[in-house]
């Protein structure tokens, strides 16, 4: 479909690709904690792996500016907002594997504290810790990659 598509402006594609979901000029405060920020240029929306996985694809073909952005806990977003593409990432999925050795899967725009909610009601233990922190799972899971680059 790219090939297709290369004379078409990245966000007729984006709007080819995701309708609605694509939105010019949002302004970011809203999806920050903070309630502060400015417009981005386009800010996309995403509610599977899937759509993430064609977004990027697709911002990474046309070399787009992009910012990732599940919760928007502990981003500060400027008021002259974002030049690019912000993806927020809503992709929530969770499943549960009771088998023997119970598993859970999730996709990284679910809440961390919800989903160690979810986990206690099906009396899984291991993520107690995070009962009560800000962010979705993908957030804590890059804030973990970078600490462990620094160490």
């Amino acid at each position: 479909m790219m090939v297709m598509t290369k004379n078409l402006s990245a966000i007729d594609v984006l709007r080819q690709m995701f309708g609605d979901a694509v939105q010019e000029h949002a302004i970011l405060a809203p999806y920050t904690s903070a309630r502060i920020g400015g417009p981005a240029d386009v800010l996309l929306t995403v509610k599977s792996v899937d759509e993430f996985a064609n977004a990027m694809q697709l911002i990474w073909e046309y070399e787009l500016p992009y910012y990732i952005l599940g919760g928007g806990s502990n981003v500060l977003v400027s008021d002259k907002g974002f030049r690019g593409v912000v993806v927020l990432n809503r992709a929530k999925e969770v499943r549960f594997d009771a088998g023997d050795q119970p598993q859970v899967w999730c996709e990284a725009g679910v809440v961390i504290a919800n989903l160690a909610r979810r986990c206690a009601s099906k009396r899984l233990a291991g993520l107690e810790w995070s009962a009560t922190v800000p962010g979705t799972v993908g957030a804590r899971c890059m804030a973990m990659l970078a600490r462990s680059a620094v160490t």
